[in-house]
C-alpha cells in the first residue's frame, strides 16, 4: 500500500506530520538513496 512519505514519518515517531513536511522540502530525507523534497512523494508503508 503506498502512502505519503510525511504520514509514514509521522507514524514512525520521526516528527509531527508538519515538521515532516518542512524537513522533507529541506531536502534530509532519502530513500532508496535518493534525496527526496517533494510533498506528496508516495511510498511503500
Amino acid at each position: 500500500m503506498l502512502e505519503r512519505l510525511q504520514k509514514v514519518l509521522a507514524n514512525h515517531q520521526i516528527a509531527s506530520r508538519r515538521k515532516c513536511e518542512t524537513i522533507i522540502l529541506e531536502g534530509r530525507v532519502k530513500v532508496n538513496g535518493q534525496v527526496i523534497t517533494e510533498l506528496g512523494t508516495k511510498v511503500s508503508s
